[in-house]
């Protein structure tokens, strides 16, 4: 209790410009996410730009973020409701969620549980990553679909795979997404709507009980939280009337220069 009071009441130095700056950014995260993704490429390094702590600020970024998720997977509902149209059953959506939620506690505990250090050191190899697995995302794609007539998984080896996503998904995150739908390609899964919506989904389910842990251990950051939730919202607000009429692959060019200029950057100052 001791340690939820005393990060409500931790208000780091965040001059008006470095608001404003965080603001801009959280805005372009939840266009980014909103339509192509890779929002947390912005976030998680600008609160490190801004001098807080690697494991605070993947806590911070993640409930910051959370409100576009959760806004994705209850404008995909309708997509997962019918089961004859969706491709996902009963036991696919409980089972998935089951092993999100297992997931999502095992890779929080990890990160609270493990020194510091371990996560600041990972965090330049997981962007690296992140940022490879965006940036291969069409041809990863492609390939699946190539094959994905030829490749079923069980429904047993699905619920194992989403288990290992969900774990990375609550120790860091990036690149879950592309993930999880590589899965459910696997799964033989084919509408891309219901697709996003379980991904939307799962993601919300694991990050969620991340947060719940990050929030008693006292590691979320409140007030740079809060102007990312803002600016996130406000992104997703505006992206269907401006981010839409940006080409897909204008917006991807943008994530992934971002992307690899933030890893970059992360291998930079760990190296200092």
């Amino acid at each position: 209790m001791v340690n939820v009071l005393s990060s409500l009441f931790t208000i780091p130095t965040l001059s008006p410009l470095d608001a404003l700056v965080l603001f801009l950014t959280a805005m372009l995260a939840g266009m980014f996410n909103a339509i192509a993704g890779g929002g947390s490429f912005l976030v998680f390094p600008m609160l490190l730009v801004l001098g807080i702590p690697a494991i605070a600020a993947n806590a911070t970024s993640t409930i910051g973020l959370l409100f576009g998720v959760l806004t994705s997977a209850y404008a995909y509902r309708k997509h997962l409701i019918d089961e004859s149209t969706s491709g996902f059953t009963r036991q696919d959506f409980w089972g998935l969620t089951i092993a999100s939620f297992i997931g999502g506690i095992i890779g929080s505990l990890l990160l609270l549980q493990l020194p510091a250090k371990i996560f600041t050191g990972l965090v330049p190899y997981l962007m690296l990553m992140a940022a490879a697995l965006f940036t291969l995302n069409p041809t990863i794609t492609r390939w699946l679909q190539s094959r994905g007539n030829h490749l079923r998984l069980p429904f047993v080896a699905a619920v194992g795979l989403q288990l290992i996503i969900a774990i990375y998904g609550g120790y860091f995150g990036g690149g879950a997404s592309i993930l999880m739908l590589a899965v459910m390609n696997f799964m033989g899964l084919h509408n891309l709507n219901a697709m996003n919506g379980m991904k939307s989904w799962l993601g919300a389910v694991f990050n969620s009980i991340a947060i719940f842990l990050f929030i008693q251990a006292g590691k979320i950051i409140w007030l740079p939280g809060l102007i990312i939730a803002a600016g996130s919202i406000f992104g997703a607000l505006i992206s269907a009337t401006i981010a839409q009429k940006i080409p897909q692959k204008v917006l991807r060019f943008c994530i992934v220069a971002i992307a690899w200029a933030m890893t970059v950057y992360l291998f930079w100052r760990s190296w200092q």
